[in-house]
């Protein structure tokens, strides 16, 4: 869990520096490691439950079902990071579609490789 908590918080600062344009995050290193943990933790939740949920489509729908699993986690994630005290944490997925796309793809990639590892 330290593992993945880890590389989501790197993930975080990476998409933040190298893509700017599509992520923005607030509140310096304090932030990353909040949202990093917030990451991991609605991973271990949410995800098994999205997952479940969309069984039928990715049965038949792969691709299309991948993509909008990982951005209706990342829309959950964004909202729910909207509780936290702005002056603490905040992400702003930018840029769009294009935008979404580009962050939840990484953040499933991510998690592609992260379950590898198990």
């Amino acid at each position: 869990m330290l593992y993945r908590f880890l590389l989501n918080s790197l993930l975080l600062y990476v998409l933040h520096t190298y893509t700017p344009q599509y992520l923005s995050i607030f509140g310096g290193i304090p932030a990353f490691l909040l949202l990093g943990a917030l990451l991991t933790a609605l991973n271990a939740l949410v995800r098994p439950i999205l997952l479940l949920i969309t069984l039928p489509a990715r049965l038949f729908f792969t691709l299309p079902t991948v993509i909008l699993s990982n951005l209706a986690f990342l829309w959950i994630v964004q909202d729910v990071s909207l509780n936290i005290d702005p002056d603490l944490a905040a992400i702003a997925v930018t840029g769009g579609f294009s935008g979404w796309l580009a962050v939840s793809t990484a953040l499933g990639v991510s998690n592609m490789v992260m379950g590898i590892r198990k």
